[in-house]
């Protein structure tokens, strides 16, 4: 029966999950099997209880209770299973599967630290005249898992200097990134270059950004030029040289800032005052002020990710070495 047929009765990953636990409590002898022959697992004993979002188990998605072990599931969609959650939930109990669209889509750190995996449609396999199918699977929104595989594709972490982070990560609201962090331009400033890439909050497609660090006693009315703002003009000039006459200029669009809720100024508002006060170009004002500042692309395609992706990490080198002879210079 086509998912027309059937009509969409799940719209989010909680009702789904909800869905696929019924049908492990109404069908004991299939989710013995799913156990057994798909996962694996063995030697639980029979099947005493199926409960979802268990606070006092590290609020799993679904918890299967047998007689001789306690069996955590972890459904994904479009969101990632995170480190935080895969290490709390192996903690609270015997075995953890994480039920996904594509085996790949579970980190393999996680796979590593015993998080088992198991495929929407094999999973759902063994339920007779199951009343949520592949069809229901599929209808949810997985956009942000499309785009974590899209950036993971650009395989940027081989191209990382030596000295430098990389982190793959999913942001306020899920979005995902990668992000690229330098090693220390000056440890006494604890200043560093992050570069970042995005999936866009208001397009359909992607950013690249870099930017220097910032941190929360850095904003505030400052009767003189502030260090960040002297260090994101330079970082700014080196990346956009860099990128002139390339395919991926950087963006022209100036950096925004919003109020707190009370009205009072947020630090994305001393951010815009500063830049004009001392006349930094706003469209170096760009970033997230709890991170970074500095400049960012233009939206990117799904074509476009891989090479924008390397010249803007290429173009963070450049400018890490420009923003050291600059610091040098400003010593002397």
């Amino acid at each position: 029966m086509n998912l027309l047929d059937r009509g969409k009765l799940f719209t989010t990953e909680p009702e789904l999950n909800r869905a696929l636990a019924s049908e492990m409590r109404f069908d004991p002898t299939a989710t013995q099997t799913l156990m057994r022959d798909i996962i694996g697992i063995t030697g639980t004993g029979p099947l005493e209880s199926v409960t979802c979002e268990r606070a006092d188990h590290a609020n799993l998605d679904i918890l299967v209770t047998f007689e001789k072990a306690k069996v955590g599931v972890e459904c994904k969609i479009g969101h990632q299973l995170s480190r935080a959650q895969w290490e709390a939930e192996l903690e609270a109990v015997d075995h953890l599967i994480a039920i996904v669209k594509d085996t790949s889509d579970v980190p393999e750190e996680a796979v590593s630290a015993g998080v088992l995996v198991c495929t929407w449609r094999r999973a759902l396999s063994v339920f007779r005249n199951s009343r949520v199918g592949i069809d229901d699977v599929n209808s949810l929104n997985d956009e942000k898992r499309i785009a974590r595989r899209q950036l993971l594709s650009m395989n940027l972490k081989d191209s990382v200097p030596a000295g430098w982070s990389y982190e793959e990560k999913d942001g306020d609201g899920g979005y995902p990134s990668v992000i690229i962090t330098s090693d220390f331009l000056d440890p006494d400033r604890r200043r560093w270059i992050i570069v970042q890439i995005e999936r866009s909050r208001s397009s359909d497609g992607y950013i690249a950004n870099v930017g220097v660090s910032v941190h929360p006693d850095d904003f505030g009315h400052s009767a003189t030029e502030p260090e960040w703002l002297r260090l994101v003009r330079e970082l700014g000039r080196s990346v956009e040289r860099f990128l002139a006459g390339t395919e991926f200029p950087i963006s022209t669009t100036p950096g925004k800032h919003r109020r707190n809720k009370d009205g009072s100024p947020s630090p994305s508002t001393y951010k815009i005052q500063a830049a004009r006060e001392f006349n930094l170009p706003l469209h170096y004002a760009t970033g997230y002020t709890n991170s970074y500042i500095g400049v960012r692309s233009n939206p990117l395609t799904d074509e476009d990710l891989t090479a924008a992706g390397r010249l803007f990490l290429s173009a963070a080198q450049t400018a890490r070495s420009d923003l050291e002879k600059y610091l040098a210079d400003e010593r002397d």
